[in-house]
């Protein structure tokens, strides 16, 4: 497997997991946790949205053509 699939993957396993763990901590403070589960269910969902835009960055950068610069 070639090293940049499995950086998209992890990218994608990382995100998925801070989407699950926000949920997750939503769901435990709407049961009556504390005012914790909300910032960690708001930290996580702000990871999973940086994952994200990583992920499209890092697409975008293997789509683009490569230059090369050849000495003169």
């Amino acid at each position: 497997m070639n090293l940049r699939t499995v950086h998209q993957v992890l990218i994608v396993a990382a995100g998925s997991l801070a989407a699950v763990f926000a949920l997750r901590s939503c769901v435990i403070f709407a049961r009556g946790g504390g005012v914790t589960n909300v910032l960690l269910g708001l930290a996580s969902a702000l990871v999973g949205v940086a994952a994200f835009l990583y992920f499209r960055r890092f697409r975008r950068k293997l789509a683009a053509p490569v230059t090369r610069v050849t000495a003169k």
